[in-house]
């Protein structure tokens, strides 16, 4: 019988911990803080922050505190092939991209957008961050 499959995008080891034990989802999206400036203020890059996360909830599956391990997907910074083939290495079932899709011919924004999309260089300096995951996370607890 088929069911609705459960995906959650978590920042952090703590987040993905606590979902885990809540809800049991069928995927965690591992998002790092390479991700396109709508994610955490504070955290881990990708690189680490999977690792870890796959560590800590290998452990809570082992220990029977979740009755499966969630397939990992990987998100933040990663733009093409390079990228997608490191987060495979790291131990991820595949990768979320978003803003990279931005630069597409496909994408509906204006081409000035989707200009400087492909112009950026260097995001770790250039990425704007906001607040409002952080924001609507106190909101909503």
């Amino acid at each position: 019988m088929p069911r609705t499959k459960v995906w959650m995008q978590v920042g952090s080891v703590k987040d993905a911990v606590e979902i885990a034990r809540a809800c049991e989802p069928d995927v965690l999206i591992v998002q790092g803080t390479n991700a396109g400036g709508h994610g955490l203020a504070r955290g881990a890059g990708i690189v680490s922050l999977l690792l870890e996360v796959a560590d800590a909830v290998e452990a809570l599956a082992k220990g029977g505190t979740v009755e499966e391990m969630p397939l990992l997907m990987a998100a933040g910074g990663v733009v093409e092939g390079r990228g997608v083939a490191a987060a495979l290495v790291l131990g991820a079932a595949g990768v979320a991209m978003g803003t990279r899709f931005l630069a597409s011919a496909e994408a509906n924004i204006a081409a000035g957008y989707r200009d400087e999309v492909v112009r950026a260089s260097d995001g770790g300096q250039n990425t704007v961050r906001t607040k409002i995951y952080n924001s609507l996370r106190r909101t909503i607890g």
